[in-house]
Order: C-alpha cells, then structure tokens, then sequence
C-alpha cells in the first residue's frame, strides 16, 4: 500500500497580522489528499509562573486556530504543526507547568471538545480537538503530556513522568493516536516512555506513524515504515540544520525517496538555533512544496 495515495497540498506563506500569499501545488494522480503543514516562529519565553503560562499557552493556540481555518479553505485534509510550539524548550520544574495529562486513545476514546467539561482544566486538548472538530480536519500537534507515577520504580520526585508528545485528533476531533518522543536530544526536562509504544493510526486517506525530530533516525522506527500498510509519516520537529548531511529539506527528500513513503514535516522556525525547513515530500517525486527561509514569519 505504500504511496498508493499522493499528496496534493495548498502551500500557503504566511505572516501573522498580515497577508496571505498562496502557492499551490496539484496532485498527479487521480487519488489524493491534501496536506498542511505550520512553519511556527515561537516567540514566547520561559516562565516560573502559572498563570504566565497558560497566557504563554493561550497566545500561540490563538495563532493555530486561524492557520487551521485556513488550511481547511485551500481543501486540507490534514494539518501538522511542530515541535515545541505550543510553548518552548524551560527547565523541568517550567515545563510541568506546559503539560497535560493526554489519554492513551489504545485504553480510552476521548473526545476534548465534546467532553470540555472532563477537560476543562486541559486548554491545550480542548482547543486542539475543537481545532479539528470545527474544522473536519485533521490535527497533529505536538505538546507537553503528564503521568503520576508515585510509588512507581524509578519515578522522578516531583512524583510524576512528563513526556514530549504528539497528538493526533481525527475529524470529529477525537484522539486517535499519542505518540511520546523515543530519543530525547539534551532535553532533560523530558522523560524517556516506560514502554514500547504504536505510533501508527488510520484515517479515510491512509495509514500514517506519527514521530518527533529525532526519532526519525531509530532503528525501530525505521522498521515501522518498512510495513506494508504504512503510507507516510507525519513529523513533527524542531531541527537544528548542521552541514553537510543534516540539513532539514536535502534529508527529508532524501528520506521519502529511500523509503518510498509520504512525509509531512513541519518543523518550528529559531534561527538563531539553526532551526527552520518544513514541506511535503513524496516517495516518487520528492520535494512537492516546502520553505526554507529564515525570514521570521509563519509558514503554512
């Protein structure tokens, strides 16, 4: 089944407050979806204060929620935005204050924006699924997700785990898959998962894993995408470009060409950090749309 579905996107650039300038790319075969992916440039800083945070929290969903409304304008089908987006990289004691507890959608069926009662303390949850709800789209994000785990082995003394997580919401806004980051890179603030997880979900256009950054490299991942069944990967990163081979748009292409698979990658743009390059790629044509350009603005 791999590349049984080619990817047609609206590619759009964008900057926030101001205008919308658009670039399309069409689908060559007859049987496709649409995707998007969010260039974010994360513009909020670290805080102690809980309060702070949750404006922190607040100011960067406001910008997803238009992004996404537009997306599904140009006929999106799907949405990715990128790793630490929805707050930036603090110390372990800032990040708890990020972080929700997010139901395992293997245990559990859940759906925030239905449920905003149970989920009224959970902002993030909440506004993402009514993100994909409202919209019929969609939606992976990656945020901050929490586990008590007092009395456990090993558990952390502040008593609980906290995880760099990937989300994914379907149309109906319902969590259908959660995926925590398998190799942490100096982020210490983070905790390893305790188990083997399945990052694999299906919506009404394929079969896709859902990774973060630098998992993309493990030899256990790697092996996921070598399925049958599995048509691409949905990515979420903040890459750190480094010369010659780590360099985001040169890697991706080469990546989906070697694998013959679809990639949405939407990386955040810091580049002060070297961090920017976000696209869609395909197996049998590589680069369908992508950006690469440190001009500070959001790209969708």
């Amino acid at each position: 089944m791999q590349n049984r579905i080619s990817c047609a996107t609206a590619f759009l650039a964008v900057a926030v407050f101001s205008s919308w300038a658009v670039l399309t790319v069409t689908s060559t075969t007859d049987t496709y979806f649409t995707g998007a992916v969010f260039e974010f440039v994360q513009t909020q800083h670290c805080t102690s204060d809980p309060e702070e945070a949750m404006e922190v929290i607040q100011f960067n969903l406001d910008i997803f929620v238009p992004v996404a409304v537009l997306a599904k304008s140009k006929g999106a089908d799907i949405i990715v935005f990128p790793e630490y987006s929805i707050f930036p990289e603090c110390s372990r004691d800032q990040t708890a204050l990020f972080c929700e507890v997010v139901p395992d959608p293997k245990k559990v069926k859940a759906n925030p924006c239905v449920e905003a009662e149970e989920f009224a303390d959970r902002t993030t949850l909440r506004t993402l699924s009514c993100m994909a709800r409202n919209n019929s789209i969609v939606v992976q994000a990656n945020m901050g997700d929490m586990q008590k785990c007092e009395g456990e082995p090993g558990c952390p003394p502040e008593g609980h785990w906290q995880y760099n997580t990937n989300v994914v919401f379907d149309k109906d806004g319902t969590i259908i898959a959660r995926y925590r980051k398998e190799h942490l890179w100096q982020e210490y603030h983070f905790d390893l998962p305790q188990e083997k997880q399945d990052p694999k979900f299906t919506v009404d256009f394929g079969t896709y894993l859902s990774y973060v950054c630098f998992d993309i490299f493990l030899e256990r991942i790697i092996e996921e995408e070598l399925d049958d069944d599995v048509d691409g990967v949905l990515f979420s990163t903040m890459w750190e470009n480094t010369m010659p081979m780590g360099m985001t748009v040169e890697f991706f292409q080469a990546w989906v060409m070697a694998t013959n698979l679809t990639l949405l990658a939407a990386c955040i743009q810091l580049p002060g950090q070297m961090a920017l390059g976000s696209g869609l790629f395909h197996g049998q044509y590589g680069a369908l749309a992508y950006t690469y350009d440190p001009d500070g603005l959001q790209n969708l």
